[in-house]
């Protein structure tokens, strides 16, 4: 790069140097609070219990079978 040696080094326009502040750190912050919230009601509203087994309290790996019923 050319540069026109006329001016003093310090009347050249430096290139600014982009820090990570405490803006950019709140920025984040937020992202990922709004990000958490959102798997939150996405995974409430994925695993809340059916309505036809509201009696039954039973772990999701479990089955319900209905039994036949048995002769007298």
């Amino acid at each position: 790069m050319m540069r026109d040696y006329k001016f003093k080094r310090t009347e050249w326009t430096p290139r600014r140097k982009r820090r990570f502040g405490l803006g950019m750190f709140l920025r984040i912050l937020a992202l990922l609070a709004v990000a958490g919230a959102g798997y939150a009601i996405f995974d409430h509203f994925a695993n809340r219990p059916s309505q036809a087994n509201q009696g039954t309290h039973l772990p999701s790996h479990i089955i319900p079978l209905q039994l036949p019923p048995q002769p007298n």
